[in-house]
């Protein structure tokens, strides 16, 4: 396949992924390509060692060195891709982690308004203590109160006790992908483009696609066979268990079911030599006080500021004490 000239040198600009993630590229003509990445999380930016574009192919090619943000250990990372008329399709390797994703070319305004965001996070840092409670408990108020989930859970004939915790398999790829899409859609209900279905089923594809070990995935089931939560563990090196997702349908929290899926990943990494766990979040997602109950402690940058949406349990032997115990089906 040939690009063309004019398509190959559209690889230079910035690129965006539905969710934030971005690569800054700068292509010199003939084959190298530098800039930089977003890695793990959109502010965290890291500088391409080596990058590579063949204008006749199309094919990209980046490597280099990024801090993990959870941990703050580096990792190296490799970016295979593609041009493909006005997207770039990616393939990555960050760590042990693996994925791929669909970035488009962002727009000036797109680009000018994420100027203005970091402008807006230098601010943040200063009024950050005092705003997140805040945004913590309006957002919180918008959730279905206790009460009158455990009343739809009796108007549906269910029960706590009926709902079925099991490891997700490759047959509920696509339940899996329309609940993280709805689920996504409703923890962060500000976001203009949130990410498709199609995006959320390719992604999972991928994942089962790998299905080495190095991760897992517990869902929740209803006595109606629906998917109605689920959380994913991934393994990092150093004996360190990612909590890399965990939601419920808005109908099905506050009734201790995100207490026993926190149990049953964190029983899952002590069974295979995990000794602590990590959670990234949006700090202002109510959720963060209940991370913060069952003992996590917030983590700090390398300039030694708290990160208010990095979690980490250092003690899974006493998280998983404090949580319910009960066998999952396999």
């Amino acid at each position: 396949m040939n690009v063309g000239r004019k398509a190959a040198d559209r690889i230079t600009g910035t690129w965006e992924t539905d969710d934030g993630d971005r690569l800054d590229l700068s292509f010199d003509g003939d084959r190298a390509i530098t800039g930089v990445i977003s890695a793990g999380r959109p502010d965290n930016l890291v500088a391409i060692r080596s990058g590579a574009f063949d204008r006749t192919t199309g094919a990209l090619r980046l490597e280099g060195e990024a801090r993990r943000p959870d941990h703050s250990a580096v990792v190296p990372f490799v970016i295979d891709g593609a041009l493909r008329g006005r997207s770039l399709h990616v393939t990555y390797r960050f760590g042990e982690d693996r994925g791929s994703a669909i970035l488009s070319r962002a727009s000036r305004w797109r680009t000018l308004r994420r100027h203005f965001s970091t402008a807006a996070d230098r601010g943040w840092l200063y009024i950050e203590p005092a705003i997140v409670p805040v945004a913590r408990a309006w957002r919180s108020l918008r959730r279905p109160s206790k009460s009158a989930n455990a009343r739809r859970l009796r108007e549906r004939g269910e029960s706590t006790a009926s709902l079925i915790f099991r490891d997700a398999s490759q047959g509920d790829l696509p339940a899996l992908a329309a609940l993280h899409v709805k689920t996504w859609s409703a923890t962060y209900p500000g976001v203009r483009h949130p990410p498709t279905f199609e995006v959320r089923e390719r992604q999972w594809q991928d994942a089962f696609a790998q299905m080495n070990g190095s991760w897992f995935c517990i869902v929740v089931q209803n006595t109606a066979g629906e998917l109605v939560g689920f959380a994913k563990g991934v393994k990092r090196a150093g004996g360190v268990g990612d909590l890399n997702k965990i939601y419920l349908l808005g109908d099905y929290q506050r009734l201790g079911l995100g207490r026993r899926l926190v149990g049953h990943v964190a029983r899952r990494f002590l069974s295979e030599g995990s000794s602590s766990m990590t959670l990234l979040a949006d700090a202002a997602n109510p959720s963060c006080r209940f991370y913060l109950a069952l003992g996590a402690e917030n983590t700090r940058e390398p300039g030694g500021r708290l990160n208010r949406g990095s979690f980490v349990w250092r003690d899974l032997e006493k998280l998983a004490s404090i949580c319910p115990e009960e066998p999952v089906e396999r």
